[in-house]
């Protein structure tokens, strides 16, 4: 079995956390062949190597841009003599774009991270539907002169006349192709059956947390970088802000939750500081309000962020807030810019800014990671979120929008040490059981096994998390 892996770098998805969960799973299924293709930048195959993807092989392409590698992907590999893949196993929809237009005939799955745009879900009914889109691009690119299939790319099978699109024996140019969408929450399968996506072809399977990635030590250090006195810092509470991708969540949100915070525990002489990612949304909003009221040094930039393990051992709490639905990027960075949804200007509303919706996003793989990190959560009980962590069981949750109620479980939580203790073990629990590495590697093997077989595909069933359970749809 031989595996061809490919991201884009101009998705929400091109994350340190996905190409950790890529990594997490190389070497491991069996005597599967693999090879990773990084379609982007530098800043790409940067994140790859701090995420231990092992010997990927990267293309530069315009923007970051997957589609732009119809002719660069067939020469790489072309040129390296890569053997017939199998399976192409897709990190991005912008990757699964492109297989389907180079490799029409070979099985290809995609994984889903994030929460996809409505226009990403019209896009992925359409690939993923019997009257076969992809054929009608493919023979336009034939017309235009650019490369749909090359041979040493093609499994055992004919080609459609015209297209030079190969297909399977015995299968007409214009049959249905085998391609499944595997989302890591039932929440992403859910607004993909919403917008039209075939219910055959969307199976949710748990992603893997390699545990052993948290930094067990360097408190210390972390801190210290981060400015804190060591002879303030048994008081001083470092609340990371994790989103996926890296600064989705709204750092005007999470800035006002910390100052509420704040103002109750400041007589006892805690101080509170919010971790944010560089490219955090509206995080120059944010330290300008601060700045206006002389507590800029509450931020804390940091870019590490975007690999939770490395810093989560420096960090106290993490808070977990929606993001208006899902997050649009843009350029290689992949660096977000809005959400699919417009932040509602009613500061009554109670979101100073943002969607009070339990559809507005959020959980995502950072926040497994912050289960894994040993540390309490603190969080908006959106149907992302309330899918992974329970309120008053794993974490402690709020309606989306009430900041106050979010600044009062950071004072519980920094006030009463056995709730958080109690928190933040339980999740630590749960992350170990429920998301395990192993169970993942054999899932996946098994589905590629189905998709070049060409049987069903089926995802084995696992217990439901307590988030699942608390909400009824365990």
């Amino acid at each position: 079995m031989r595996i061809l892996h490919l991201i884009d770098a101009a998705s929400a998805q091109s994350t340190s956390t996905t190409l950790a969960m890529l990594a997490d799973a190389q070497g491991r299924l069996g005597d599967a062949g693999e090879r990773v293709v990084l379609l982007g930048g530098s800043h790409l195959a940067e994140q790859a190597r701090s995420a231990g993807v092992m010997d990927p092989v990267r293309i530069g392409v315009p923007m970051g841009r997957a589609v732009f590698a119809l002719r660069a992907l067939p020469r790489e590999l072309r040129r390296r003599g890569e053997r017939p893949f199998d399976v192409i196993h897709c990190w991005s929809v912008g990757a699964l774009t492109l297989a389907s237009l180079l490799l029409r005939a070979t099985p290809r799955v995609l994984s889903m991270t994030v929460q996809p745009t409505s226009q990403q879900v019209r896009w992925l009914r359409l690939l993923t539907s019997e009257t076969s889109i992809v054929g009608w691009h493919g023979q336009a690119a034939v017309r235009r002169g650019l490369p749909v299939a090359d041979d040493h790319l093609r499994p055992h099978g004919q080609t459609a006349p015209g297209s030079g699109l190969p297909v399977p024996p015995g299968d007409s140019p214009h049959s249905a192709v085998a391609c499944a969408i595997l989302p890591i929450s039932s929440t992403i399968r859910r607004d993909l059956l919403t917008g039209g996506v075939s219910e055959a072809a969307v199976h949710v399977l748990r992603p893997s947390i390699d545990m052993s990635r948290i930094a067990a030590r360097g408190r210390a250090s972390l801190r210290e970088a981060w400015g804190i006195d060591p002879a303030t810092d048994a008081k001083t509470i470092v609340v990371a802000l994790p989103s996926d991708p890296p600064g989705a969540a709204d750092a005007v949100a999470a800035m006002a939750a910390c100052r509420f915070a704040l103002e109750t525990v400041q007589a006892d002489g805690f101080d509170i500081r919010l971790l944010v990612h560089p490219f955090q949304r509206r995080r120059l909003q944010a330290k300008q309000m601060l700045r206006s009221i002389g507590g800029l040094r509450m931020l804390i930039d940091e870019p590490r962020l975007a690999q939770p393990w490395t810093v989560l051992s420096g960090c106290d709490i993490a808070l977990a807030l929606s993001t208006d639905g899902p997050v649009r990027v843009r350029g290689a960075d992949a660096r977000p810019v809005s959400s699919q949804r417009p932040p509602t200007k009613d500061i009554g509303h109670g979101y100073l800014g943002a969607g009070a919706s339990a559809e507005a996003g959020g959980g995502g793989l950072s926040l497994l990671w912050a289960m894994a990190g040993n540390i309490p959560i603190v969080g908006e009980a959106t149907y992302g979120i309330s899918e992974i962590v329970e309120d008053r069981h794993s974490a402690l949750l709020a309606r989306p929008g009430q900041l106050r109620t979010l600044a009062h479980h950071l004072r519980q939580i920094i006030t009463d040490k056995h709730l958080a203790w109690t928190l933040r073990d339980t999740a630590r629990h749960e992350a170990y059981s429920y998301f395990s590495r192993t169970r993942y590697c054999a899932s996946i093997r098994g589905v590629y096994g189905q998709m070049i077989a060409g049987r069903p595909v089926e995802v084995p069933a696992m217990e439901s998390t307590g988030g699942l359970r608390f909400t009824g749809r365990g």
